[in-house]
């Protein structure tokens, strides 16, 4: 018995000695795993982004506008070539604003699947005689960058107008918007007719979006005119468009064939100059908005009824009276509208828009999907019966969507 016993005992010394050497063991492995795996972790942090692949760098680098990338490039010979990918700059969005490198250091990574360049600043161009991101040789030098160009978009940049001529752009280009820009040129009659012949150098053009230039003058409205293609035409905020009714007629007469986006909002525009493009059937979208600046206009310097009105053509004989009364649109004697395709009128602010409007727009405008007479004479009753009786369009009263 006393034999059996110490065997037992002997056998439990020898299990318990094992656990422990085996409990030391797993402290020895665990301690060497946690050694390596912190060995791994600091090599992979020290890698940074380079521990990533070049097609996960790629879709990364996607979602940064082209100053950025431009920036990166010149921190590593690999992110060099990374941002160098064709695929990134197929359509250009620099920010120029800040430290912005020149555009002409830029263009080297332009080819010829670029298709749009988009260079556009927020900061005030106070105190700035010229923009630094355009050397004078960026514009002689783009067509041989990006020849297949199709959108050029320039915001609110002073640029040397000797420089920035349209026969240094790609013939290319569809789409071509410079909204507040300032032109720098010694001649002023140059500077003003940058828009000369556009119709040959950009004869693809479809949009044009000269906004807040006070260098665009009513005759440039004869040289786009003659553009075939083009469909949009914003030009809010240009205080030298006025008294331009010989340029207007003749250019509705003979051209804006496809025109169908006009924006004339911020500019001194009256009744008569507006209805010059009455002859424009394609149009089907129209934005016009007092200016703030100005007070107590008279009919004849403002926006009226007889603006809204002339939209509308017709194959019967009418009162051609310059006083037009809503009733006088109404064909008689089976007289026949030939109705426009107005699908949006903005009127705003305008104390000549009256019942008068929101009557015609009813009743000729078949087409009409969006109507805003904000800040105009119209009465609520009125506005309540255009909405019942055109419940389908969108009636923007006092700034605010009309229900029924």
């Amino acid at each position: 018995m006393d034999e059996n016993k110490e065997c037992l005992k002997r056998s439990r010394d020898e299990e318990s000695s094992d656990d422990v050497s085996n409990l030391k063991k797993r402290k020895v492995d665990n301690a060497a795993s946690s050694s390596l795996k912190s060995e791994t972790s600091n090599e992979v942090d020290s890698e940074g982004i380079f521990s990533l692949s070049d097609d996960v760098l790629l879709i990364l680098l996607s979602y940064l506008n082209s100053t950025d990338l431009f920036h990166l490039s010149r921190c590593d010979p690999r992110l060099f070539d990374i941002c160098g990918d064709k695929s990134l700059w197929v359509k250009v969005n620099a920010n120029c604003d800040g430290s912005c490198p020149s555009h002409n250091e830029q263009a080297l990574f332009f080819h010829p699947a670029t298709t749009h360049l988009r260079f556009v600043k927020t900061i005030s161009n106070d105190n700035v005689t010229v923009d630094t991101c355009f050397k004078d040789d960026f514009f002689h030098t783009l067509s041989n960058y990006a020849p297949n160009l199709k959108s050029l978009v320039i915001e609110n940049h002073i640029l040397c107008s000797p420089a920035f001529t349209l026969e240094n752009l790609p013939a290319t280009i569809t789409e071509l918007r410079l909204p507040r820009v300032e032109l720098l040129h010694s001649d002023q009659e140059k500077k003003s007719n940058l828009f000369q012949n556009i119709n040959k150098m950009l004869p693809n053009l479809e949009i044009v979006d000269a906004s807040y230039c006070q260098w665009f003058n009513p005759h440039a409205l004869l040289a786009l005119g003659k553009c075939e293609h083009l469909k949009e035409l914003r030009i809010a905020g240009c205080r030298n468009l006025k008294d331009f009714i010989p340029y207007a007629s003749i250019a509705a007469i003979i051209g804006f064939q496809q025109l169908h986006t006009l924006d004339l909002r911020y500019t001194g525009i009256v009744d008569r100059e507006i209805a010059c493009f009455n002859k424009t059937k394609s149009l089907k979208h129209i934005f016009l908005e007092k200016p703030d600046d100005i007070e107590d206009l008279t009919s004849d310097e403002s926006v009226t009824d007889v603006c809204t009105t002339s939209f509308c053509m017709r194959s019967c004989e009418t009162n051609h009276s310059p006083n037009i009364v809503f009733i006088t649109r109404i064909p008689q004697d089976g007289g026949t509208f030939t109705d426009y395709t107005l699908e949006t009128l903005v009127v705003r602010n305008y104390p000549g828009i009256t019942d008068i409007t929101l009557k015609h727009a009813q009743k000729c405008l078949k087409s009409l999907k969006y109507l805003d007479v904000t800040g105009c004479s119209c009465t609520p009753q009125q506005a309540s019966i255009f909405k019942q009786n055109r419940p389908e369009v969108e009636l923007i009263y006092d700034g605010v969507a009309l229900e029924l």
